[in-house]
C-alpha cells in the first residue's frame, strides 16, 4: 500500500494515545515526500529561550509499498519521535536512544506490533 494523508491519519487517530508521554493530537502535520532513504522523519521546532515545542511534523515516503502493518509500524515510529519531543525527551543516537528504544520495546511487547529503529526499504514497481 502507497502511503496516503487519508489511511496515515486513521492510524493516528487509532493509536494516539498508546504512548507513555502525551501525543499532541490535533497538533501534528503529516506529509507525503519523495525520500529514497528513509521511511519517515519527524520533526519540531524548538524555542532555545523558553524550551517550548511547537509546530510539528511527520513526513512519509511515497516511494515505496508498504503493507499495512508496515506503514502502521513507520507512522507508531514516527509518532513516538512526536510524543517524546512534545515532552522534551531529546534522545542521543539519532533520536533513537534510550527514552526512544525503552518505549518502543513496551510497545511492542504490549501490543505485538514490530516498530524498529531502521526499516528496510524496497521501490515499488512503476
Amino acid at each position: 500500500m502507497i502511503a496516503t494523508i487519508e489511511k496515515l491519519r486513521v492510524i493516528e487517530l487509532r493509536y494516539y494515545r498508546i504512548f507513555k508521554n502525551p501525543y499532541p493530537f490535533g497538533r501534528v502535520s503529516i506529509e507525503l515526500k519523495k525520500m529514497n532513504t528513509k521511511a519517515g522523519r519527524a520533526a519540531c521546532l524548538s524555542n532555545r529561550y523558553t524550551g517550548e515545542v511547537y509546530n510539528f511534523k511527520i513526513l512519509i515516503t511515497n516511494l515505496y509499498d508498504f503493507t499495512d502493518d508496515e506503514l502502521r509500524d513507520i507512522m507508531l515510529h514516527e509518532m513516538l519521535h512526536i510524543s517524546l519531543m512534545n515532552n522534551s525527551l531529546f534522545d542521543n543516537n539519532g533520536g533513537h536512544g534510550y527514552y526512544f528504544t525503552s518505549e518502543m520495546n513496551e510497545i511492542n511487547k504490549k501490543y505485538g506490533f514490530h516498530l524498529s529503529v531502521y526499516c528496510e526499504l524496497t521501490l515499488r514497481d512503476t
